[in-house]
């Protein structure tokens, strides 16, 4: 019963149980240190019945299922009716603990619909990493920092994200992934 129903918004649980299901992406990828790339995801996200939810994601070469390219799950809690926190576990040895808040789309507090958050559908959830860890034989350079950006538009029920990430070699945090995605279940 974590769910609020305050002027200020839509709460983190409410928010992410629009998003169970399975969502098909098509995606981008690129950074400094690496060539641009493009690939295909699929990311679910289960409702257990429980005070969090499972999320994970799969990735291939685009157009190819059969050439996997990276995976990563975990948990999405909510510890307060703001406050998101997902943690996760990549293939890559990295685990990642993020923290976040839910904040309706721009254009929905312009339109000042204020009066019903809980239905008032588009919003972005934005997750900044707290915690990263990797596997003693990590490759180089290492991640340092993780910032994801999630948005929802209620209009096309479709899901986007943005990823960025700081290593050892690139300092500040820059635009790694990005994709949309549309529900497939």
């Amino acid at each position: 019963a974590r769910l609020s129903s305050g002027k200020k918004g839509m709460s983190s649980q409410t928010a992410f149980k629009l998003l169970v299901g399975k969502w098909i992406g098509i995606c981008k990828g690129e950074y400094p240190t690496i060539k641009s790339f493009e690939f295909d995801e699929q990311i679910e996200i289960i409702d257990n019945k429980r005070t969090f939810l499972t999320y994970s994601s799969s990735t291939w070469k685009k157009g190819d299922k059969q050439k996997p390219m990276h995976s990563e799950s975990g948990y999405i809690r909510f510890p307060s009716a703001k406050t998101v926190d997902m943690v996760l576990a990549q293939c890559t040895g990295i685990t990642e603990i993020s923290t976040g808040e839910v904040e309706k789309d721009e254009e929905q507090k312009n339109a000042g619909d204020n009066e019903n958050p809980e239905g008032s559908g588009s919003f972005r959830i934005s997750l900044l990493s707290q915690n990263i860890n990797r596997v003693a034989n990590g490759k180089k350079p290492q991640v340092t920092q993780i910032r994801r950006v999630y948005t929802y538009d209620k209009t096309n029920d479709s899901l986007s994200y943005e990823i960025s990430m700081s290593t050892t070699n690139t300092k500040e945090l820059t635009k790694h992934l990005y994709g949309a995605f549309k529900r497939c279940t």
